[in-house]
This record gives C-alpha cells, structure tokens and sequence, in this order.
C-alpha cells in the first residue's frame, strides 16, 4: 500500500468525495487509481463487450466502466482478485448520482512500476555488501533485464560514509513482483525501495 500511494491521485474514498460539476468545462478529472478488483460485469452492447468494474482499496469502492476498445485491449487483465491501476477520467454519473471512472489504460502493478519508477533502490551497509553480495544480486537480476528499463540504484553506507550509486544502463530490469521479493530476501526486507520521485 505505501507503494500504492505514490503512484495514484487519492485513496478512493477521497475520490468518491470530490465534488465534480453535472457539467461544464471541469465536469470531468483525469485520475489514476489502484484497487482490488472485487466486483466484475460483462455486457454485450451493439458496438462489442464492455466490463463495470468495483475496485477496492480499503478506504472506498469505485465504479470503473471499461468501453469496448478499451476493454478489448486490457481485456487479459480484468480479473476479480487482481490489483489494477486504471488511469481515466473521473466524472459525476447523472444516472447514479456518484462519481465513477471512465477508464482509458489498465496496468497491472508490474506495468505500473515499470512505468513510473524512476528506479529501484537496494540499500546495503558495509557487513551486507561482503560475503558475495555482488555476485548474488548479479543472479538475482539477470532473469529480469531482458526488456526491463528501470535503473537499479544501490544506496551504500558504512561508519564513515554513503553513497548512492546506479548500475550500469546493462543492468536495468522489469520491476516485477517476483524480482521485489527476490531482492528482500537477498537485501532485507526493509532494504528495497521503487522510487518514484
């Protein structure tokens, strides 16, 4: 969830809380959210199947309607029980009387940190980086590099000093839940950060 909140515009409950005009030019709030999915509607329109989707994420629920080209490119990640991030647009709906989300692209947690991490940052101290640490993350990392772009950051620090220092463009990786784990086990578990500053 900490994570999560880096990269989202508000907690759903807050979202559902704007007051956005029934019309006009501000009528309608580009937002990016994150949620469970916990509720999931199909239908069969004229123009193609839509989805309704309820995202969760503990402080409120959110109606998101998926139009048909939307959902026929995102359509493989719209599952219950999955974690989305959905940027669209946030608009009061004149049938409901609540806002709701239009959406526009659909990630899963690893394509939204691929996307908006500008690194990962591994913080190690002077007994951590000793007894092969550099050849331990050299195998943790490899099987993520192939099309990865997110720089690794290693922030470095002993009794003396510290120093923050990126690995080479060779060594950047795909984000994904798997190599987060990997790099707790190996760093700690307080050890790993996705900066998105």
């Amino acid at each position: 969830e900490p994570e999560l909140a880096r990269i989202v515009s508000g907690r759903l409950a807050e979202l559902m809380a704007l007051n956005l005009p029934a019309s006009g030019r501000d009528r309608e709030r580009m937002v990016t959210v994150a949620g469970l999915v916990i509720g999931l509607r199909v239908r069969n329109t004229r123009r193609g199947r839509m989805a309704f989707l309820t995202l969760d994420d503990r402080t409120g629920r959110l109606e998101v309607r998926v139009f048909t080209d939307t959902f026929e490119q995102y359509r493989h990640k719209i599952a219950r029980d999955r974690i989305l991030v959905i940027r669209g647009n946030l608009a009061l709906d004149d049938y409901s009387g609540v806002n709701q989300l239009t959406a526009d692209e659909i990630l899963d947690m690893a394509e939204a940190r691929a996307r908006m991490a500008r690194g990962l940052v591994i913080r190690i101290d002077e007994r951590r980086a000793a007894n092969g640490f550099a050849r331990e993350l050299a195998r943790v990392l490899e099987p993520f590099r192939e099309g990865g772009e997110c720089p690794i950051w290693l922030d470095y620090r002993n009794r003396a000093a510290r120093a923050r220092v990126r690995l080479g463009d060779d060594w950047t990786v795909f984000p994904a839940d798997e190599l987060i784990g990997r790099l707790r086990e190996l760093a700690g578990e307080g050890a790993i950060e996705v900066d998105y500053s």
